[in-house]
C-alpha cells in the first residue's frame, strides 16, 4: 500500500475564513503521496481566491466549481467522482488534520486489506482549533451494524478513509440529502467490506456557529439522519420500524424534540412507506 495516492476531499462553500488551515494541514503531512480535490459549491466569499493562491504556490490541488449551488451531498459525491487516489478521505474545509494522519491511514489500510473504511478518533476544538477534549469513536460489535449503535456510543466519525475501488461497488452517495451525508457514506461502505479503526487522534474538529449540523441546525441534521436510516433499511430489506423506533427512543430520552421536527419525521416516514 506504500506510495499509494491518497486523495483528500474538500467540499467547500463559503469557508474562506478557515480553509487555509485545512489546506496547510495537508501540505504539512509526513506522507507525501497525496492530492487535494476541492469542489466549490458557488462560494460568494473569498474562498476561490484563497484556494487559487495555494495553487499558484504549487500545492497539489485540483479545483472544480459547481455550475450552480447544489448542496453538500452533491458536492461531496463529486469530490469522490473527481478523485484519482487509491485511498480517499474527507476533510471538512473548517477542520484540519494532524501531521501524521495520512501516514497512519495508509499503514492501516495496508494491514487491513479487507477493510472498506477505516476510522479514527478526533479532537473537538474551539473556533481557533484549540483542543478542548478528545472524542474516542467505536466500531459496531461483531455481527452488528452501524444502525445498531447510533446514540449508544460515538460511532464512526472523523477521520475516516476508504478504498476507492470498494466505493465503486456501492450505488454511490445519495445527492438528495441536505445534512448528515457522511453517515450515508459510512453505511454504504459497510455493505462492501469490513470496517476498521485506529485508536489514534488524527482529526481536529472545529466547533463554530456556522457548522451545518450544529446549533440551530442540529434538528435539521437529525431529520436527514433519520432519512438516511430509513433509506438504508429499505435498500438492505430490513425492519425499518425496529431501527427507527430504537433510534428515536434513544434520541427522545436525551432531547426534547420540537413539534416541527416531529412533524418532519412523520413526513419522512410517510415518504418511505413505513
Amino acid at each position: 500500500m506504500k506510495n499509494k495516492l491518497f486523495s483528500l476531499l474538500i467540499a467547500n462553500y463559503n469557508n474562506g475564513q478557515y480553509i487555509h488551515n485545512a489546506i496547510n494541514s495537508i501540505h504539512c503531512q509526513t506522507y507525501s503521496e497525496w492530492e487535494i480535490i476541492i469542489v466549490d459549491d458557488c462560494s460568494t466569499d473569498d474562498s476561490l481566491s484563497i484556494i487559487q493562491s495555494f495553487i499558484d504556490e504549487g500545492v497539489r490541488i485540483r479545483l472544480f466549481i459547481n455550475p450552480v449551488n447544489s448542496g453538500v451531498a452533491y458536492t461531496k459525491k463529486r469530490c469522490i467522482d473527481e478523485a484519482s487516489g487509491d485511498i480517499l478521505g474527507f476533510l471538512d474545509p473548517d477542520d484540519a488534520l494532524m501531521a501524521h494522519a495520512l501516514s497512519v491511514m495508509i499503514s492501516a489500510h495496508e494491514k487491513q486489506p479487507d477493510a472498506s473504511l477505516i476510522s479514527s478518533n478526533f479532537f473537538i476544538c474551539d473556533s481557533n482549533l484549540g483542543r478542548r477534549r478528545k472524542m474516542v469513536t467505536y466500531l459496531p460489535d461483531k455481527g452488528k451494524s452501524l444502525l445498531d449503535m447510533y446514540n449508544e456510543k460515538p460511532s464512526i466519525s472523523h477521520f475516516a478513509s476508504f478504498k476507492h475501488s470498494l466505493y465503486k461497488e456501492t450505488i454511490g452517495m445519495n445527492t438528495d440529502y441536505k445534512r448528515a451525508v457522511d453517515q450515508d457514506l459510512y453505511l454504504l461502505m459497510e455493505e462492501v467490506g469490513e470496517l476498521g479503526h485506529v485508536d489514534e487522534f488524527l482529526y481536529l474538529y472545529r466547533v463554530h456557529s456556522g457548522g451545518i449540523s450544529l446549533g440551530k441546525n442540529y434538528y435539521k441534521a437529525l431529520a436527514s439522519h433519520i432519512e438516511i436510516i430509513l433509506d438504508t433499511c429499505k435498500r438492505r430489506g430490513i425492519d425499518k420500524e425496529m431501527y427507527l423506533g430504537e433510534f428515536l427512543e434513544r434520541r427522545d430520552s436525551s432531547f426534547n424534540m420540537t413539534y416541527i421536527i416531529k412533524k418532519k419525521i412523520k413526513a419522512l416516514i410517510h415518504r418511505i412507506g413505513l
